[in-house]
Order: structure tokens, then C-alpha cells, then sequence
């Protein structure tokens, strides 16, 4: 059973209802310090898993064919049309209340978030993990 996989969705769901819920209550400085907290915590689990990898030259290659092939497809600007119908979506379902986020900082930030949880070290390594493992 990929236990990883089903944790880290589970996670990613619950955690965006309860901040979409309660993130109004919680202090400024408090948001910045958790986002600093998750991404410290990615690079430490990506660097730890650098150290023991034994061919990084096939993952340097691997990243820079997808790099490639990312930009071939234009997967950016992909990207940003996905953000813009998350956002006119988001916006009838929230009550309409001003955040202050223009169009390009909201793009960005969703952008920050979808890296940070759906496809960073904690996601793909433990999504490789359980493939590997079952």
C-alpha cells in the first residue's frame, strides 16, 4: 500500500482547507516563518538524499533533458493558465474578500506552493520511494 503517497496527499489537502479556514487568524510573521520552516525542511531532505546517491551523473542528466523538455512544451506558461482558472475558480467559491495579491504575486506564490508540496523532494522522493519499495 503506498502509505508515502496517500500521507502526503492527505497532508497537502487538509493542510490547504485548514489554512484556507484559519489562515486569516494566523500572524504575518508566523506564515513567513512556516514557509521558511518547509522550505529549509525540503533542502535538508534533498541534500541529505544527494549525499547518498550514487549516480549523479545520470540525475543531472535526467534534470536537464526535462528542463529541455519542459521548455519545448512550455510548461511555464502552462502553469500560469492552470494558476489564472485556480484563481477565477477560487474566487466564487471564497467569499470575495481583498488580499491584496496582484495577478503576477498570486501566480507566483501559487507556483512557490505547488513546488513546495507537490513536486519537491518530500513529494517526489516519496513518491519514488514507495514506487520503489510498494
Amino acid at each position: 500500500m503506498p502509505t508515502g503517497i496517500i500521507i502526503n496527499s492527505l497532508s497537502i489537502i487538509l493542510g490547504g482547507i485548514a489554512g484556507g479556514l484559519f489562515g486569516d487568524y494566523l500572524r504575518d510573521d508566523f506564515k513567513e516563518n512556516l514557509n521558511l520552516i518547509f522550505g529549509l525542511a525540503s533542502m535538508v531532505m534533498g541534500i541529505s538524499a544527494i549525499m547518498n546517491m550514487v549516480n549523479m551523473p545520470a540525475v543531472i542528466f535526467a534534470v536537464v533533458i526535462g528542463t529541455i523538455i519542459g521548455l519545448a512544451l512550455k510548461f511555464g506558461n502552462l502553469i500560469n493558465k492552470g494558476a489564472g482558472l485556480m484563481e477565477k475558480g477560487l474566487s466564487k467559491i471564497t467569499p470575495s474578500k481583498q488580499t491584496g495579491l496582484a495577478h503576477d504575486e498570486f501566480y507566483a506564490q501559487l507556483l512557490t506552493v505547488i513546488v513546495l508540496f507537490c513536486a519537491s523532494g518530500t513529494g517526489i522522493y516519496g513518491s519514488l520511494e514507495s514506487g520503489m519499495t510498494g
